[in-house]
């Protein structure tokens, strides 16, 4: 009997043993799992600021597009590939900018990922301010419905310059993230709720620094800032068409510079990459002052790129307005 009871004893202790140890198992496993980041994946930079600033420490969020590097000219490398394979969530601006991220998506179409576009859902404008320059034509040929920034059906797709659409597209993506990783949906909803509260502050300021200000007439050679100027209510004379970053010919200034003072514009606004010689002659010939904006397209990625970066938007409006 001493016997049986000690191999019952023995039997008794090793299944305990084995318990401990698959619990403790199933416990690290549970914990892995539930410490485990989803892969995120935001094509440029004011994507990336949006998301990174929901995701906060609960997901890894990649930028795609390069620091010195702008989507419009983007090119995929294999090592950009290999990032959107491993991507959990792809969160995109939409409206046509991303064009080259199209095939890609139809490839990954049967991997499961969540895409979050970003723009869903809002109200988009027509690229239809456009100034043409009958000289910048000479020479070659224009299709019927060129214009500035031609994306998708004709839509701009700049929505992010307006603080009330960068509102909008952060929900859009906080509800795809939520989608995806739903066991963080407290977190993604509190950081949400933290960044929303700063972009209202950011619209705010843009009413109380910027929509106050008189003779806000606009000329750009970008037609980026359509939603900026729509938003709040400048004088958006439009985008003057074929105006390279190399240098314009003396008969293309010579044109630019008549338009500006024809409209009396006070300030023509740029964005970096022009030839610092033209804008020294259209600035001295028309009187008018040259500035910057800045279109967040390109930079380092970082959660307060885009607060940071408006907020200096605010500043060069001001300085070339009052």
């Amino acid at each position: 009997m001493q016997i049986v009871c000690k191999n019952s004893d023995f039997l008794y202790l090793l299944v305990m043993k084995l318990f401990r140890l698959t619990f403790c198992s199933m416990a690290l496993l549970t914990s892995v799992l539930a410490t485990e980041k989803i892969k995120v994946v935001a094509t440029f930079l004011p994507i990336y600021a949006h998301t990174q600033s929901i995701a906060g420490h609960l997901a890894d969020v990649h930028c795609l597009v390069g620091a010195g590097t702008d989507p419009h000219d983007f090119q995929f490398k294999p090592s950009d590939m290999k990032k959107l394979s491993e991507a959990e969530v792809i969160v995109m601006n939409g409206v046509g900018i991303e064009m080259w991220l199209d095939k890609p998506l139809e490839k990954f179409r049967s991997m499961n990922k969540t895409v979050i576009n970003a723009s869903e859902g809002l109200s988009l404008l027509e690229n239809t301010e456009i100034i043409e320059l009958s000289s910048a034509h000479e020479g070659h040929h224009h299709n019927e419905g060129d214009h500035c920034d031609q994306h998708g059906e004709g839509k701009n797709p700049h929505t992010w310059l307006d603080p009330v659409n960068a509102s909008l597209q952060v929900k859009n993506i906080l509800n795809g993230l939520i989608k995806a990783d739903p066991k963080n949906k407290n977190g993604y909803e509190k950081n949400a709720s933290l960044y929303l509260a700063e972009l209202e502050k950011l619209h705010q300021e843009f009413k109380s620094e910027v929509e106050v200000l008189k003779n806000k007439n606009l000329i750009t050679f970008h037609d980026a800032f359509l939603y900026l100027a729509h938003r709040y209510q400048f004088k958006y004379i439009g985008c003057v068409e074929d105006v390279p970053e190399k240098k314009p010919s003396p008969k293309v200034l010579k044109e630019i510079i008549d338009l500006i003072k024809n409209h009396q514009v006070k300030t023509v606004f740029v964005e970096e990459g022009y030839s610092q010689r033209s804008l020294h002659s259209i600035s001295r010939d028309s009187g008018a002052k040259i500035a910057t904006l800045d279109t967040i397209e390109v930079g380092k990625p970082e959660a307060n790129a885009y607060l940071n970066r408006m907020r200096n938007n605010i500043q060069a409006l001001k300085s070339a307005w009052q």
